[in-house]
């Protein structure tokens, strides 16, 4: 059954929330991340194999610790792939995550492929009572972004950051919150002075990776 979308409602409530991507298919690890106490998670299938039953068991995993679901799925080029978005909701994710919109009918054809009609194309199902009203949230790609402006990983680099500011600040017009994703305390903070509520705090694997260096230095004594 499709629970509430508790990081919709405190957004809404002017609350703030953090997410965590999450790109080892897993239910533990997404119990982990509830249990952390993020707000919500990002399963990740764009970077992963994810199968349909493992992705329906990470959704259920998240609604058992009352973190939001949210699915990034994949594109084709230029075009949003409806069926990946359909298959996630039918599992009840709670939010679709969709890379490399550029353009405003990019965004449009991702919300038709989430809405039913008359707003949208999504077919309808008799499974786990999925549903999704329109796209909530704006959450950045700084590093997608910089590859598109050919500065590949350089996700400080002026263009890529005005770029930022720039998607921001038009969200911030419409009313439309913008989920940021801070490398160093200095970027959360900055963009917590700008009003952002909503922020992704890195990925569970790199978090992991740097947790188990620093395990290991600790005990060889090395700084």
């Amino acid at each position: 059954m499709l629970s509430t979308n508790r990081t919709r409602a405190t957004l809404a409530d002017d609350g703030t929330v953090y997410g965590l991507i999450c790109s080892i298919p897993s239910p533990t690890l997404v119990e982990m991340i509830g249990c952390a106490g993020y707000d919500f998670v990002v399963i990740d299938t764009e970077h992963t194999l994810v199968d349909p039953q493992q992705l329906e068991n990470m959704i259920r995993a998240a609604e058992a610790v009352g973190v939001t679901p949210f699915v990034r799925v994949g594109s084709s080029g230029d075009t949003v792939d409806a069926a990946a978005s359909l298959r996630a909701l039918d599992v009840s994710a709670l939010g679709i995550v969709v890379p490399h919109v550029r353009t405003a009918d990019e965004a449009a054809a991702a919300v038709r492929a989430a809405r039913y009609a008359p707003e949208g194309m999504r077919s309808v199902n008799g499974g786990r009572v999925p549903g999704f009203g329109r796209i909530d949230l704006v959450l950045e790609g700084a590093a997608d972004l910089s590859q598109a402006y050919g500065v590949t990983w350089q996700t400080r680099h002026p263009r890529v950051r005005a770029a930022l500011d720039h998607v921001a600040g038009r969200c911030a017009a419409h009313g439309v919150p913008f989920c940021a994703i801070p490398r160093t305390t200095e970027d959360h903070d900055a963009w917590v002075g700008r009003g952002v509520r909503a922020f992704v705090l890195g990925e569970e694997r790199g978090l992991a990776a740097r947790a188990l260096r620093s395990h290991l230095a600790g005990h060889r004594g090395e700084s």
